[in-house]
């Protein structure tokens, strides 16, 4: 069984849908979000994972996976502004309300109650058990920077690629699902708000965050930001 593991506002669609187009063509089973223990859903070949904990990985059987995680940080900004225009608001029962209220808040407020409603999202990665030699590690840093490289890793740790996924297919699916495709002609870097692919690159943190939020996010996540890489220190 081959297995993605994401985490909201994490190139999680994205990679849902490379991995989608992918099965699709090597003939394979694709089981987004499966409730575990139901052994129907068991039966694919492929499944991915939204908001990945490390229960999921505790209930599976023999598998390969990958694991995408993000600066917690742009995971805030990506949220905020996901939920506030652009995310769709079938997939969550409690999006209705909280676009009512975003939408009701200057941007600063709005953040604030962003930083502290991803609690048990961040939580989850500070839990991920990192260096499971069954799971190859990737960044949305890296798998968005260089996609055609860290998809070839990834899948060649799946032991997919280069023999059943060859590089000319991921080539062409990479392509498809490159963020020029996806955003109507925007390059990467060029925002749009209303936009599911809003921007596209990492550290944009740096332009929303201001001060009374960062130290908001310290106090509240300033360890996991140490304990991912993403900082040395709290000074930043």
């Amino acid at each position: 069984m081959y297995v993605f593991f994401g985490h909201h506002k994490a190139a999680s669609t994205w990679i849902f849908n490379i991995c989608s187009a992918i099965c699709d063509r090597l003939d394979l089973r694709f089981e987004t979000n499966p409730e575990l223990g139901q052994g129907n859903n068991l039966q694919a070949d492929f499944l991915a994972f939204g908001n990945a904990s490390i229960e999921h990985v505790k209930e599976l059987g023999d598998f390969r996976g990958f694991h995408v995680i993000r600066d917690p940080r742009d995971i805030v900004v990506s949220a905020y502004f996901s939920h506030k225009y652009s995310h769709p608001m079938e997939e969550y029962d409690w999006l209705s309300e909280s676009r009512k209220l975003l939408k009701e808040m200057p941007q600063d407020e709005g953040i604030h109650y962003s930083i502290e409603w991803r609690d048990e999202q961040f939580e989850r990665m500070k839990q991920w058990r990192y260096g499971d030699g069954r799971i190859f590690e990737s960044r949305f840093e890296t798998i968005t920077r260089w996609p055609e490289l860290e998809f070839r890793n990834a899948f060649k740790f799946l032991g997919l690629y280069p023999d059943r996924l060859t590089p000319s297919l991921l080539d062409e699916i990479l392509e498809a699902h490159a963020f020029k495709n996806l955003s109507g002609g925007r390059e990467i870097g060029t925002e749009d708000i209303q936009s599911h692919y809003r921007k596209g690159t990492p550290g944009d943190w740096m332009n929303h965050l201001k001060e009374g939020n960062k130290d908001h996010f310290k106090q509240l996540y300033g360890q996991l930001l140490i304990d991912l890489g993403y900082e040395q220190d709290l000074d930043w």
